[in-house]
């Protein structure tokens, strides 16, 4: 009995938190840390203190693999792989493009860029604009949501919230008790 539930424990601990056509995550695990598993590009983003490839990390640092690169599996605590996929279909954007502010750019190619979403307490971005993308909470907070052409509706953020977010316009307004955290990773192409 004691090892099903340590096979239960494993399977909590390590698991796929989205799989859709352009970007598979998955969670304190790393299926695709060969080159050999043709997973297309990674991004490892740590959500504790790890250690990667003798790197040490920490809440919200990131590591770039591109696609012909291999790793080890990064140990300590919790993290998240994310791969995006080869031979995806387009990504969709918004009808017109508009530069975010207050975002700090981490890392960017032709095809995705990864950055990190800030904002501070009470403050708003303007409307600006976003292609598809993976959203990764780092902290807990409230976001106002105002998209265009939509109802406006508040978005509790919660840490380790991982989401795939559609492309839009929109405003956002940080209405909560603590600034707002996110690691962004964006669909050029």
């Amino acid at each position: 009995m004691s090892m099903f539930f340590a096979a239960l424990l494993l399977l909590q601990a390590s698991s796929v938190v989205v799989d859709n056509p352009l970007f598979k995550v998955v969670k304190n695990d790393a299926p695709c840390a060969s080159a050999a598993t043709k997973c297309g590009d990674r991004v490892i983003v740590a959500l504790g203190a790890i250690t990667l490839n003798r790197r040490q990390m920490q809440r919200g640092d990131i590591e770039i693999f591109r696609e012909n690169a291999s790793y080890s599996k990064p140990q300590g605590g919790n993290f998240l792989e994310v791969s995006m996929k080869p031979g995806r279909p387009p990504v969709k954007t918004p009808r017109e493009t508009i530069a975010p502010d207050k975002n700090f750019i981490l890392y960017e190619t032709d095809a995705f860029r990864v950055f990190e979403e800030r904002l501070e307490l009470n403050d708003t971005r303007p409307r600006h604009s976003h292609n598809q993308r993976m959203v990764i909470v780092l902290n807990r907070t409230k976001l106002l949501q105002q998209p265009e052409g939509e109802p406006q509706f508040v978005r509790d953020n919660v840490p380790d919230d991982i989401r795939f977010t559609e492309a839009g316009i929109h405003t956002v307004t940080n209405i909560g008790e603590n600034p707002h955290r996110a690691i962004i990773i964006e669909l050029k192409q």
